[in-house]
This record gives structure tokens, C-alpha cells and sequence, in this order.
């Protein structure tokens, strides 16, 4: 990491997204693209303190509600409600 300032290279090595640096300073730009640089490179390698591993449970969520719905739309087969409550 040539030419990067201290505090990127510290958002880089941290764990968590914690920045130490106050609100609307160039330590802590530096240090939040340090650490986005971090989890698009090595997204294994971070993770949330307050949410456990949330790529990982997002992506099981989304799975099961993906093949939720597949079995939901194909064991309808063609029985439309709003067909019937009209009378059709």
C-alpha cells in the first residue's frame, strides 16, 4: 500500500468497522476506504460485531425465501382467488 495515509492502512487491518477518527475528517475518510477496500478484497475476513456473520445469514435467507416461493407459485397450479370471489 504505497502512498496510502496511516489511517487507511489502519481501516484496512481492522477487523471492524470501528473508526476512531471524528466525523468529517480526512482520518476518517481515509480510514472508511481503507476498510470498504478491505470487504470488497476479503469479505471473509470481516465481520460485524453486532450481527454476527450477516453476508452469510442474508445469503441462507435469501436462498430459502427464493425456493419458498418456487414451491408456493407451482403448488397453486392455475387457482386464481380473486377469480372466484368475483364469481368467475
Amino acid at each position: 500500500m504505497v502512498g496510502r495515509s496511516d489511517a487507511y492502512k489502519e481501516g484496512f487491518r481492522s477487523k471492524y468497522c470501528d473508526n476512531p477518527y471524528q466525523i468529517g475528517t480526512q482520518e476518517y475518510n481515509d480510514f472508511e476506504r481503507g476498510w470498504s477496500q478491505k470487504v470488497k478484497r476479503y469479505p471473509d475476513s470481516v465481520s460485524s460485531k453486532y450481527h454476527g456473520d450477516f453476508a452469510k445469514t442474508h445469503q441462507k435467507y435469501s436462498e430459502k425465501s427464493s425456493s419458498q416461493e418456487l414451491k408456493e407459485s407451482t403448488s397453486k397450479g392455475s387457482y386464481n382467488a380473486y377469480a372466484e370471489a368475483k364469481g368467475r
